[in-house]
């Protein structure tokens, strides 16, 4: 009894834990620590008048709030002296007010907690998101390697891997910072130049990042967007709105997931409960036919056996909620794709809805033992031959 209802308690903690683990982090990705709506990005070698040209247009925008300019670029990292497969497709942003950019339109928040945009701002490294620093198996203070994948099309094999050991680059991990979703290494514009083989012109603002004015629906962003997104200096223009959306949709069948896992947990409980309670009684018709010939009353006879079963109940529930945190665990990891991070902790509503549900049925059980024991044919049960 003891491990079907721990069983059952672990599979409801673990289906709970399922949409916390998702929805939390969505949440805390997109509300939390991503604050522009918007990430726009020129056009290879602008002019110095197209670009004030373009800036100027942002400014006139009467739908943007804030934004950011920055420098961009995609990479490959690795860590130094580990054994783990490189990550690719990481997003380099080379900022040039650590503070502004932190407060405003990126959270960098810490594991320790604290802010770490002092670390750009001191020059002490770089910045490094919490999935990628698992995958590398690197913490603060380690070394690793940013090869920078440049734009350039048709590069034979062997001037390929020339340009890659060219461009491949060392800094220290200053800090790991909380994220959810795709890797990003962050750099201070000063650390980024006094890099080797960086020169300035490869540091120039190259993207915009872009908030618009609280209360804006997503329509009015997506018509502005058009605007922005066909002018003549921008190569690409990307919504956060419409990449949250994507993820969502993607996650859809989560809820389906939940639901078949707490009915499942319910239908195990019942069986297992009603079955070795029935199997109880029918050991013991004997006793509980004795004590009705001696004036026991229905309640009092019945919980000879529930009271047991209700003792059993709650330990079993004790041991699944720790055994479905556990479960929980193993399966975000699990299901974690390379560039995701999902959380690891139930909420406290899961824990208390898993533990309500369990007693429910185990209520239920004892209504339905409660039931066969009033039926119970007492002079038939003391004739029997144990």
């Amino acid at each position: 009894t003891t491990l079907g209802v721990l069983g059952c308690t672990a599979l409801l903690v673990t289906g709970l834990g399922l949409y916390d683990a998702i929805y939390s982090v969505m949440s805390k990705q997109f509300d939390e620590i991503i604050r522009y709506q918007a990430v726009l990005k020129m056009d290879e070698g602008l002019s110095g008048k197209q670009y004030d040209s373009l800036l100027a247009k942002i400014r006139k925008n009467p739908l943007v709030a804030e934004h950011f300019e920055l420098h961009t670029d995609s990479c490959k990292v690795a860590a130094e002296g580990v054994d783990a497969h490189p990550v690719k497709d990481v997003s380099l942003y080379v900022v040039e007010d650590p503070d502004r950019f932190a407060h405003d339109f990126f959270t960098l928040q810490t594991e320790e907690g604290k802010n770490g945009q002092n670390e750009l701002k001191e020059n002490k490294g770089v910045l490094i998101t919490r999935k990628m620093a698992d995958l590398l198996h690197v913490k603060k203070g380690d070394e690793i390697r940013l090869q920078i994948q440049e734009s350039e099309e048709d590069i034979g094999e062997e001037r390929e891997n020339k340009k890659e050991e060219k461009e491949t680059i060392r800094v220290r991990v200053a800090g790991i910072v909380e994220n959810y979703f795709n890797h990003y290494v962050f750099m201070s514009r000063k650390e980024y130049r006094s890099l080797p083989g960086r020169k300035q012109e490869s540091s120039e603002i190259n993207a915009v990042l872009l908030k618009y004015r609280k209360g804006l629906s997503q329509v009015e962003q997506l018509k502005d967007s058009g605007k922005l997104a066909t002018a003549s200096e921008v190569s690409s223009y990307e919504r956060i709105g419409i990449y949250r959306q994507q993820i969502e949709n993607s996650l859809m069948g989560v809820n389906a997931a939940v639901m078949i896992i707490i009915v499942a947990a319910g239908a195990l409980a019942c069986v297992v409960l009603f079955n070795l309670t029935n199997m109880n009684i029918s050991e013991r018709t004997r006793e509980l036919a004795t004590l009705r010939v001696l004036g026991f009353h229905i309640g009092e006879t019945s919980s000879y056996v529930t009271g047991e079963g209700i003792f059993m109940t709650v330990t079993g529930i004790l041991g699944g909620l720790a055994a479905g945190r556990w479960m929980l665990i193993w399966l975000m990891k699990t299901v974690e794709a390379d560039n995701v991070m999902f959380g690891r902790n139930a909420s406290l509503r899961s824990y208390l809805i898993a533990t309500a549900l369990t007693f429910f049925v185990s209520l239920l059980v004892n209504r339905m033992v409660t039931k066969t024991i009033r039926k119970m044919d007492m002079v038939t049960s003391l004739k029997a031959v144990e």
